[in-house]
């Protein structure tokens, strides 16, 4: 239950979440469900993940990883 008593599963949704509801019905009824599903699992299959090792320390402060311990340079190796 809410506070204010309205059990939760019938609280009204909030306007965005309309209207992207409107849109994927739409979608599902212009292509078909079966299209529609297969397409989604397809595209977050393909998604690539951009690699985190060449962030900077504070973009990755900022995600929540450590900060890269970056060595010090060593003139002497290059001799």
């Amino acid at each position: 239950m809410a506070p204010d008593g309205i059990p939760m599963t019938h609280s009204p949704a909030a306007p965005q979440s309309r209207a992207l509801s409107l849109f994927v019905e739409q979608l599902v009824v212009e292509y078909g469900a079966w299209t529609i599903l297969r397409t989604a699992i397809f595209a977050s299959l393909k998604r690539s993940r951009a690699p985190v090792s060449n962030l900077s320390n504070h973009l990755r402060r900022d995600i929540g990883l450590p900060p890269r311990i970056e060595e010090k340079a060593d003139f002497w190796r290059y001799r």
